[in-house]
């Protein structure tokens, strides 16, 4: 059976047909996992920039020093939760300054950024998918901007979600298209089946003649269809 016409037809374009569904699988998950960078990239951006505006504002008045201040953090904290991402900020000699959420337990505080980072920051909008050198302990996306009085540079603020939520986003996005994939896939194999059995049975009819005809019986007849 397994070496039979059939089955090896069969197989030839099921396995084409499987090999088509998981390209398909695997350029729509890339596809979306690209849209979901770009609109956050857009969202962290645009948020990143309200709070260096709103920092800027403050530190003025604090004759242009960085703090830690109820405005401020009431600020950040605010802008995090809208756009469900950790919001901090750094002066450009590496220092915390302040974070989202500062009054618990974070990584931030003890952690000193690399001076090659903030260059980078402030060369102009940076982004970034990594562990920002060492902060994190998973692969994140982080967004940064930096914060100017008049012209000069005090600090950055970035913003930071975790490559995890992309997974999740990617993930069930595919599920909701893989039922309708096990259907379509399923009718395909009943029609593949249906039509490879068609197909070969003329040949699967020659093939039993063939081996009776080596027997010595010389009765068998192939039916010919017009």
């Amino acid at each position: 059976m397994f070496k039979s016409i059939f089955f090896k037809y069969f197989a030839i374009i099921a396995v084409i047909l499987l090999a088509s569904f998981v390209l398909l699988g695997s350029t729509l998950g890339y596809v979306l996992r690209t849209q979901w960078e770009d609109d956050k990239y857009e969202l962290l951006q645009k948020n990143v920039n309200k709070v260096s505006e709103g920092v800027a504002v403050v530190a003025a008045s604090e004759d242009g020093f960085l703090e830690q201040s109820d405005e401020v953090f009431s600020m950040v904290n605010t802008i995090s939760g809208i756009i469900d991402a950790e919001i901090y900020i750094y002066d450009f000699s590496g220092e915390y300054v302040l974070c989202s959420h500062q009054n618990e337990l974070c990584n931030h505080k003890n952690f000193t950024l690399d001076a090659s980072l903030l260059e980078k920051v402030l060369a102009g909008n940076y982004s970034e998918t990594g562990d920002m050198g060492g902060l994190y302990n998973q692969k994140c996306f982080t967004v940064s901007t930096p914060i100017f009085i008049n012209g000069v540079a005090i600090g950055a603020v970035f913003s930071t979600v975790p490559m995890q939520a992309s997974h999740r986003y990617v993930m069930q996005s595919l599920q909701a298209v893989l039922v309708y994939m096990v259907v379509v896939l399923c009718l395909a194999f009943a029609v593949i089946y249906i039509a490879s059995a068609r197909i070969t049975r003329p040949l699967r009819l020659m093939a039993q003649a063939a081996r009776k005809m080596e027997k010595g019986d010389f009765v068998q007849r192939i039916p010919v269809h017009q």
